[in-house]
């Protein structure tokens, strides 16, 4: 009887085998035909939605991850994409500086957009490399052994953000980049257009600005044909730029965040082919905290592009951190130099939690290093990690020299005032709580070391604030600098509130006919523990999701108000907004508006209105809409054309302003 049922259950085992390999295979050449569907969207999605320069951008980024992962020992898995991120950013930022540096004028199409195929030049170069390496491992053993990069989560965070910038553009003209357009936005054009003059990044300008990412987009412009247009439709042009470079830098937000939080998970569970559905769910749901209120909002409701893009920067050196700590290369040790340089001159303040991360991956090494010389371990550190050494360090202590000689400089600019929307003001301390918990309350060891990497940045950017706060008069008052700080610190540690879900997510302790009811249930958990996070920190700002805004046309400047300006200023002449709709929206027109017919090589302009005090530039900034205002405007500039939609606002210029030679010119949108 023994016998029977045992060789019956051998019967039977051998189909149920054969019926899972056969469900394997079908299985793989599903994900394989979702994964080649998605290549293919994409790319339509990129090239339609952000055109061949920032679509080169997005290639060159991928490919160098992929170059990592294939060829870099210690950049396995999905810290290359981490790796990825820096590599692109520092190689645009260091071409830049030699094609301006060789060839001192503004470049053509044609060489900025072969700056910006360069980066994908030299990973194709690595990737090819790579293949020849592999052949040449002829014994099993000595094939490379890898952690899977992940590609199909990356590919699915790039295909929805892409969609979603793709329906934002398709519900009206210019629906697309009128909420790039707030704030400060028009100040980087500016910049973009300096750096456009001079051929690339020039000493001078990173002397008086971090121009990094303000350069990335000035070659985004430059790469999509700049020459030969009208007035009204250059601007638009370059502002274009900056959405693309929000769009970049939202991407590499979202990314890089999943890659944080995989680097926290157990080597057992990383090693998986498949993570288990609840944790995809867990590990998507934080890429949508790259479009909050919070992240998101608070950059273009201010126009804070090159400060929003500066977050993947500091969130790739926590990633690498917390891949060194996890696994101690020098590769991983190396990049975290070149993320405190490029994050100085990109958003300066926040260069101190890549500075802390250096110093905490540093001392962890140091004591590991100890341990093992103490046990009689190999006295000779290598070249490749006397190398990183040399790397990582100097460009802290470089940089630490640089902020040391320009201190004057420095506390001089950080007292300046200015309008931000704040976000809670305990935010950061609460994450620094968050951190401090995750060390204290750690599993293991190595779980404990690497929660000190976020903790290590959540302190430096408390000290930061302390110091930014003691430049105030009173020397405790929150400065604009301390509140941009604490944004922007608190956006590269929100990710932490993910850490929990995540973790709870991999869980897979219940087996048998349970197991499907667990799964779900665990699925379940994470969706709903996922919208709790997203909603707490939607909570911790006063601003809306500023996706749905920009659906609606956004505000200040409305996609309707820039429409008008671009038709009145591409006829050449000197035009601004007058009772057309709320003052804060034709503030913005004007300004921009005086970026179509008021800018200049040298950016002169207040030799076109110099009754005006500041110029037309800040008169538009700043003006309130009163008649006295526009009274001024209309007599200190030649050939002003005034558009409106208030019928009778020739004749209410006319008594106010008699001895006025402007043009008043009804808005084809006008009210009835």
């Amino acid at each position: 009887m023994v016998s029977s049922m045992l060789a019956l259950s051998e019967t039977d085992a051998a189909p149920r085998r054969s019926r899972g390999r056969a469900g394997f295979d079908v299985l793989r050449a599903v994900e394989l035909v979702a994964f080649l569907v998605g290549i293919v969207a994409a790319v339509a999605l990129s090239l339609t939605t952000l055109g061949l320069p920032a679509s080169l951008v997005l290639l060159g980024t991928w490919l160098l991850a992929a170059a990592c992962h294939r060829v870099v020992p210690g950049l396995q898995g999905t810290v290359s994409w981490a790796a990825g991120v820096l590599l692109e950013v520092g190689l645009l930022a260091v071409l830049s500086g030699l094609m301006a540096k060789l060839s001192p004028h503004e470049q053509g199409t044609n060489a900025n957009l072969a700056l910006l195929a360069a980066p994908v030049v030299v990973a194709v170069a690595a990737l090819a490399m790579g293949l020849v390496l592999d052949r040449r491992a002829t014994k099993e053993e000595d094939a490379p052994r890898r952690e899977s990069a992940r590609p199909g989560i990356a590919l699915t965070v790039i295909v929805a953000g892409l969609a979603l910038a793709a329906h934002l553009g398709s519900q009206g003209h210019l629906y697309g980049v009128a909420w790039a357009m707030s704030g400060d936005a028009r100040n980087h054009v500016v910049v973009m257009r300096s750096v456009l003059l001079s051929g690339g990044i020039t000493i001078n300008q990173l002397r008086s600005f971090p121009v990094a990412i303000d350069a990335m987009a000035a070659a985004l412009s430059g790469g999509g044909g700049r020459s030969g247009l009208a007035p009204g439709h250059l601007f638009v042009h370059d502002a274009w730029a900056l959405v693309d470079t929000y769009i970049l830098a939202g991407l590499g937000i979202a990314t890089v965040t999943i890659s944080a939080l995989l680097e926290c998970l157990p080597r057992t569970t990383t090693a998986l082919r498949r993570l288990s559905p609840a944790t995809y769910i867990a590990l998507l749901a934080s890429s949508a905290l790259s479009t909050t209120g919070l992240v998101l909002g608070t950059a273009t409701r201010d126009g804070y592009v090159s400060a929003y893009a500066t977050i993947p920067l500091t969130l790739a050196a926590m990633t690498l951190g917390l891949a060194c700590v996890r696994r101690a290369t020098p590769a991983a040790y190396a990049l975290l130099g070149p993320a405190i340089v490029l994050t100085f001159f990109s958003w300066t303040i926040l260069a101190v939690a890549p500075a802390a991360i250096v110093v905490t991956i540093t001392a962890l090494l140091a004591v590991r290093a100890r341990g093992a010389l103490a046990s009689g371990g190999n006295r000779n550190p290598g070249l490749l990690w006397i190398g990183s050494l040399v790397v990582t360090l100097g460009c802290l202590v470089a940089t630490a020299g640089v902020w040391l000689t320009h201190l004057t400089l420095l506390k001089t600019t950080f007292k300046l005032t200015g309008a931000i929307t704040a976000p809670n003001v305990h935010l950061l301390y609460v994450l620094g709580f968050v951190a401090a918990g995750a060390v204290f309350g750690a599993r293991t060891s190595l779980d404990r070391r690497q929660m000190l990497v976020p903790f290590s940045a959540a302190l430096a950017g408390g000290l930061s604030l302390v110091w930014l706060m003691g430049l105030s008069p009173d020397h405790k008052s929150w400065t604009y600098y301390g509140i941009k700080q604490l944004w922007l610190v608190s956006s590269c540690l929100v990710w932490l509130l993910f850490l929990p879900i995540v973790q709870a997510s991999t869980s897979t302790s219940t087996i048998g006919p349970r197991l499907a009811f667990q799964r779900v249930s665990r699925m379940l958990q994470a969706v709903a523990w996922s919208l709790a996070a997203l909603v707490a920190v939607g909570l911790t700002t006063p601003l809306p999701g500023p996706v749905t805004l920009a659906g609606q046309g956004w505000n200040q400047p409305s996609a309707q108000v820039l429409a008008d300006i671009e038709v009145a200023a591409d006829q050449g002449r000197p035009v601004v907004m007058w009772g057309w709709s709320d003052p804060g929206n034709e503030r913005l027109a004007n300004f921009w508006s005086s970026l179509a017919w008021g800018y200049t090589s040298t950016d002169a302009i207040k030799a076109f209105a110099p009754a005006l005090p500041g110029g037309i530039v800040y008169w538009a900034y700043v003006e309130q809409g009163t008649p006295t205002d526009l009274c001024d405007a209309a007599r200190s500039v030649r050939d002003l054309v005034i558009v409106t939609h208030t019928k009778d606002l020739a004749k209410k210029l006319k008594k106010v302003c008699p001895t006025s030679l402007a043009t008043v010119v009804l808005s084809p949108t006008a009210r009835p």
